[in-house]
């Protein structure tokens, strides 16, 4: 059978071989195309931030403080006598040659120091002064869970807030030497003599990310945001309803909040907890498309995402700077957020230089200290934070519309008395911590040091669970409740941390020692937050 390449052939093959070249061209032409894409981009990004550095070069010239002229007349033969000085709104520093019998003008200006004022921003300025500050590059941090949520509001946990942080702010912020609240979006506070009304003085010129300006409407709508009982907000509702809160705009930079009963923490829940959201953006969707999205976020901060409604779980967080903030720009890029888990590979990741900051566990420290090659290119910060929370055990009164066990104090005081705080303290912390005696830090004004913690007595919590009819009626070595029930609960606690589980094993033999079965439940952050 003969074998033979015909014209029909020779036309296939042609036809193939400019179907080739042609997908060759036109990926040829897409790589060119992104790649103008990306210039754009690029210059686009050149063109905001020139004018934004533009307008913060006007906005600092017209904020600062006018300068004083002196004006003094020439006398041929006498010398200048001074007549007057005056300070006039803006003018520029300098002065004019003097001819005789023409006034010299004299041009003083008044230099203040920001660190002296209520410039929220003191400490990034006097960074920026440093000789060795650089912008820049980016800053990979690592969040040691996966990030359920974004959106404000929902779920909120501290995870979730630290990237919050960066993107929102609120009407005040606290100085982190003194605690004191000091003013951010508000230029000015005044509370009244009674405690029943705080007026908000509004900065101008802020705006949202997309350049929207910020006003009091922005406010009182994340105010009446967080009152929808529709908008999965209970725990941020609760306080404002408590107090029969009430917020007013009665202009564009003036909020003026109203409560019917005294609250000694008002200031700083209003201040400091309600972040202040984009009414023309948060607005666009229900309040039922609100909870359910994941990743809306929009604020005034030195950050934003790339697509404020689009972000969503699994996906990498990637915060870029915010190029029309308001304040002090942020030094780096952008911001990386890692999720990873386990101990061990986060301090692998520090030690190879695949992440910038480390939050420690207390054997994390003590194991990077001994490495010679991380300490030096580290700088080592153990301190105390006077925000910091505390490490506790949650015992659920009531399943099902049931009360439990725990619902009687005497039997959570016996819990509390069954485990060694001390030692744990001592041991698993090695000791970067000290036994709690109450909220607060016991380095700050509200501590109360007269306030004992309850005691490590093994004896003594046997006996009031007794009391309360708790005792080991078959001789199984398991306490029965008054119900006759085994004293048997599950703990459910993040998983992924070896701090944690070694201190649940802890929590299990303690309570084991005197009857009670505690059973373990590690559970993934986002997954545990549902749950409670």
């Amino acid at each position: 059978m003969d074998n033979r390449f015909t014209i029909k052939d020779f036309f296939l093959f042609a036809l193939v071989i400019v179907a080739i070249a042609m997908v060759g061209l036109s990926m040829k032409q897409y790589d060119r195309q992104w790649q103008q894409v990306r210039e754009l981009g690029g210059k686009n990004d050149a063109l905001t931030r020139d004018i934004n550095n533009l307008r913060d070069l006007v906005q600092n010239i017209v904020s600062r403080p006018p300068p004083n002229i002196t004006i003094q007349n020439v006398i041929p033969g006498v010398g200048p006598s001074t007549n007057s000085t005056v300070t006039p709104p803006v003018g520029n520093a300098g002065s004019s040659p003097a001819q005789p019998g023409q006034p010299v003008i004299t041009v003083t200006e008044t230099a203040t120091d920001p660190a002296a004022s209520e410039n929220p921003f003191a400490r990034l300025l006097a960074a920026r002064e440093k000789p060795d500050f650089a912008e820049g590059d980016w800053l990979i941090e690592n969040i040691p869970t996966r990030i359920g949520r974004l959106t404000p509001l929902i779920n909120e946990d501290v995870y979730g807030s630290t990237v919050r942080a960066r993107v929102m702010e609120t009407l005040l912020t606290r100085d982190p030497d003194t605690l004191e609240m000091k003013p951010l979006l508000a230029e000015s506070y005044e509370v009244s003599p009674d405690g029943l009304t705080m007026t908000f003085k509004l900065r101008r010129g802020v705006t949202f990310s997309d350049g929207t300006p910020m006003t009091s409407k922005d406010v009182k709508f994340s105010f009446d945001w967080i009152m929808n009982p529709v908008v999965d907000a209970a725990r941020q509702r609760s306080y404002l309803t408590d107090q029969g809160a009430t917020c007013e705009a009665p202009d564009d930079y003036t909020v003026i909040y109203r409560f019917k009963k005294v609250y000694f923490q008002m200031l700083g829940i209003v201040g400091l907890d309600i972040l202040v959201m984009p009414q023309h953006f948060v607005s666009k969707f229900t309040p039922n498309e609100y909870n359910e999205n994941p990743g809306i976020l929009m604020g005034t901060g030195p950050w934003r995402l790339r697509e404020p409604a689009g972000w969503r779980p699994g996906q990498r967080v990637e915060l870029v700077r915010n190029e029309r903030y308001w304040g002090v720009k942020p030094a780096f890029n952008r911001i990386i957020y890692l999720e990873v888990e386990e101990e061990a590979a986060q301090s692998t990741m520090y030690q190879n230089g695949q992440l910038d900051i480390l939050p420690c566990t207390p054997e994390q420290f003590e194991n990077l200290k001994k490495d010679r090659r991380t300490v030096e290119r580290s700088i080592l910060l153990e301190y105390v934070s006077m925000l910091g929370g505390y490490n506790y055990v949650g015992w659920n009164q009531q399943r099902g519309k049931k009360p439990t066990y725990f619902a009687d104090k005497r039997v959570r005081q016996a819990m509390t008395m069954l485990i060694d705080r001390e030692r744990l303290a001592r041991e698993l912390w090695r000791g970067y911590a000290t036994v709690a005696n109450g909220p607060f830090s016991s380095r700050g004004k509200q501590a109360a040091p007269d306030i004992t913690p309850w005691p490590y007595d093994v004896s003594r919590a046997k006996q009031q669970l007794a009391e309360c009819g708790f005792v080991d009626r078959n001789g199984d070595g398991v306490l029965d409740g008054p119900d006759g029930k085994p004293f048997r609960f599950e703990l459910m606690y993040p998983s992924k941390s070896d701090l944690t589980q070694r201190v649940c094993l802890f929590l299990k033999d303690s309570f084991a020692a005197a009857g009670i079965v505690m059973d373990m439940k590690p559970t993934d952050w986002p997954t545990m937050l549902e749950l409670l």
